[in-house]
Formats: C-alpha cells, structure tokens, sequence
C-alpha cells in the first residue's frame, strides 16, 4: 500500500493557515471558530518552510516536542 498524505477533510484548515501566513487577520479577514494558536503557528511555518507538507510535519513535531512531556508529566502522578 503506498502512504501519502490526504488532504480530503483538510482543506479549510489549509485555507485559514495560508491566509494568516500572507498576513490576512483571524476573526477581522475571515471567520474562524476555534482558536488562534494553531492557525498563527501554522502560519508562521508556511512562511518559513513554504505551503505543504514539509510546514505540516515540523508543526506535527513541535507539538509532540510539547504534548508529549506533558502528557508524561500528568500520568506519573
């Protein structure tokens, strides 16, 4: 079976990160209705590593960088 990565269901969340990467403002620009943490990482990384998937995967390892010690820190106790 041949992996890739499927956009099927991710669209949207593509357009809000390219929006806030070429500067458009959330809740002023655009509608959005979650929170602005993700969508301003995002961002960020389309502008450092371009719109695609090399973006998407160093976002995925920054949050495991973070979620995981964390979730460590919560089940020892």
């Amino acid at each position: 079976m041949r992996s890739m990565f499927d956009a099927f269901d991710f669209s949207g969340f593509l357009d809000v990160f390219h929006r806030v990467s070429r500067g458009q403002k959330l809740y002023v620009d655009f509608f959005y209705n979650a929170g602005p943490v993700h969508p301003y990482l995002v961002g960020y990384l389309f502008r450092l590593f371009g719109p695609g998937t090399p973006a998407l995967v160093a976002n995925a390892v920054l949050m495991n960088l973070v979620v995981a010690p964390l979730a460590y820190g919560c089940a020892r106790e």
